[in-house]
């Protein structure tokens, strides 16, 4: 959602409650519409929760009972009564200070981490505005390497018959380096949209590579241009 001023640091602190709520304000009437209410509360309870996966697992929301989860003066989230049953426990809803993730969930780190990675590369843009603008991204960063392959290949191996394969690897070799250095980088720019089309394009010039440089051969030496070249008459036989 591009709130950058967030810090992921496992503290539910206050821009973390300002970007849930402004998550809030967006799908409001999936949010908080079905509780009755307009104003953002900043939990992270049934139908924020819901929205959450269904961007980035497309499953749908869960329906709701209007009952507002009551924190205490203590900063502490109370048991709340589902409407015409017994207790359930909302410990799960996070209060401003309160440490949450691995270690409020129980989940271990490492997992945790996958899962966050796997969301990360299969991110979809907002808009269409925002797919146009990562289409424009990626086809500038695959011009940009195409080119500066077919330079640094002119200029770091002589162009003869027998350095074919070597040109093809050298072209191919900083493409597809420079491609996984593009991932990387975009990753820790937090270009989420861009991870999985660059992941794609990485793995295709690889194969590539690996696939069609094995067929390339020096081209084969034209005699008559040696000899033309030497200045030597071709021998003919009597």
């Amino acid at each position: 959602e591009h709130a950058d001023y967030v810090t992921p640091n496992g503290v539910f602190d206050q821009a973390t409650k300002q970007a849930v709520e402004a998550f809030q304000l967006k799908y409001s009437s999936e949010v908080l519409a079905p509780w009755g209410i307009s104003a953002p509360t900043g939990y992270v309870y049934i139908t924020t929760l819901g929205k959450i996966n269904q961007l980035l697992c497309g499953t749908g929301i869960p329906g709701v009972i209007k009952d507002i989860p009551h924190v205490s003066k203590e900063g502490k989230a109370k048991e709340g009564k589902k409407e015409g049953s017994a207790t359930s426990s909302l410990s799960s809803v996070p209060v401003i200070g309160n440490v949450v993730g691995e270690i409020d969930k129980g989940q271990n780190t490492e997992e945790s981490y996958m899962s966050s990675l796997a969301s990360a590369f299969f991110t979809r843009p907002d808009s269409i505005r925002d797919t146009l603008q990562g289409l424009y991204e990626l086809l500038l960063i695959l011009v940009v390497l195409y080119v500066l392959g077919l330079v640094l290949e002119s200029v770091l191996i002589k162009d003869n018959s027998e350095n074919v394969r070597k040109k093809f690897y050298t072209k191919w070799g900083i493409m597809t380096g420079g491609l996984l250095v593009a991932l990387v980088l975009m990753y820790f720019l937090k270009e989420w949209t861009l991870l999985l089309p660059l992941l794609i394009a990485f793995v295709a010039s690889a194969i590539y590579m690996f696939v069609a440089g094995k067929k390339r051969k020096g081209r084969p030496v034209d005699n008559s241009k040696v000899i033309a070249l030497s200045g030597e008459a071709p021998k003919t036989q009597a």
